[in-house]
């Protein structure tokens, strides 16, 4: 609780003031801290002693996925702005805090006493439907956001040669981790619900907190991280989904382009540069971004990124077999490659074995 509070209250300072995906990160740890607050209130007494406060927090945990899809949406997107229809995301807080409202917080405390004494937590919408149905929107929202980081991926290699660096790995692994915590809370639930013995019951509440605990230093750090990186390296934007009404090219004009392009392949060996992009590219040959994409596309079959691989990899390709002693990571970086993880991972896709494999098959 304290944790998100003050990673939420430094993500409000001005600093950040310009970030929309900060904002929204803020937003989703006060949550964090909103329900964890919620959590000493019960384990407290807080129902017995103070029935008044019973529920008032509740309703806010339905607001943090929708936070983070907000987030991932931020992030995923340089032109991002919050709109009308957004608002259409506070609906699940918003039906739960009318369910609380009509049926607890318009009694009296006494009436509450009496109500909380009488068994209400253990009726079916409390026991069963809306942990369960909370459960089922926090992972329909984390799924969201997954789905769009796949698009974002997908688009990074329609505009970039080397995506390891944009391509936001650490936010992927985060909603991973969350997709397996609310499933772990969802079967929790659901053994609750239908009156059987929940194994290591403690634990498995102890481990959730933990969890918490870390999940929110950890994507809080990451997060800074990745601002201040991406403040000293600004990126072009991207489009996410590309939805061309009709071709930019006719048939004859793409083959013609697309033959400039491989002559400015092989003269001036541009794949080389290790941060080459579609737009400096496509300013070589004269073309606009969406015309060379579309060149590519059509004529290579293939996206930006896998088309400018294709030729650093048969430039590792002539390397290796001429040469025995140079380090294969500085083949790597030779023929424009960032890591020598991402170089294996392509040579070894275009080519069937590693790099080690093919230079030992082709020793001269």
């Amino acid at each position: 609780m304290v944790q998100a509070s003050l990673f939420a209250l430094y993500f409000m300072t001005p600093r950040f003031r310009q970030s929309a995906s900060i904002r929204l990160l803020a937003a989703a740890l006060l949550v964090m801290a909103t329900i964890k607050a919620d959590q000493v209130y019960q384990m407290l007494g807080g129902l017995t002693s103070a029935p008044e406060f019973g529920f008032v927090l509740s309703p806010f945990q339905w607001l943090m996925t929708p936070l983070l899809f907000l987030f991932v949406r931020a992030k995923t997107d340089r032109d991002f702005s919050l709109k009308p229809q957004d608002a259409l995301h506070l609906l699940p807080f918003l039906l739960v805090l009318l369910y609380y409202t009509s049926n607890y917080f318009v009694l009296g405390t006494a009436e509450k006493q009496t109500l909380l004494a009488d068994g209400w937590l253990r009726t079916v919408p409390n026991r069963i439907l809306i942990p369960l149905s909370g459960d089922l929107t926090q992972l329909a929202y984390l799924l969201a956001a997954l789905r769009l980081m796949n698009q974002y991926g997908v688009a990074l290699k329609d505009w970039f040669s080397s995506v390891e660096k944009r391509e936001m790995r650490w936010l992927k692994r985060i909603l991973f981790i969350w997709v397996g915590v609310f499933i772990v809370h969802f079967f929790y639930v659901l053994v609750q619900a239908t009156g059987g013995p929940v194994p290591f019951s403690l634990q498995v509440l102890d481990a959730m907190n933990v969890i918490h605990f870390l999940m929110v230093n950890v994507m809080a750090l990451a997060a800074i991280a990745d601002y201040f990186e991406t403040q000293s390296a600004p990126d072009e934007p991207i489009v996410l989904q590309k939805d061309y009404k009709a071709p930019a090219l006719s048939q004859t004009e793409r083959s013609l382009m697309f033959e400039k392009l491989e002559q400015v392949m092989q003269a001036d060996h541009p794949y080389l540069e290790s941060d080459l992009t579609l737009k400096s590219l496509a300013s070589r040959v004269a073309l606009t971004p969406r015309e060379l994409s579309e060149t590519i596309n059509a004529e290579a079959r293939r996206n930006f990124f896998d088309y400018i691989n294709s030729y650093r990899i048969r430039a590792a390709e002539q390397i290796l077999m001429d040469d025995n002693d140079t380090r294969i990571i500085d083949v790597a970086h030779d023929c424009g490659f960032n890591s020598k993880s991402v170089f294996n991972q392509a040579f070894k896709r275009q080519v069937g074995q590693t790099p080690s494999e093919f230079r030992t098959r082709h020793k001269p």
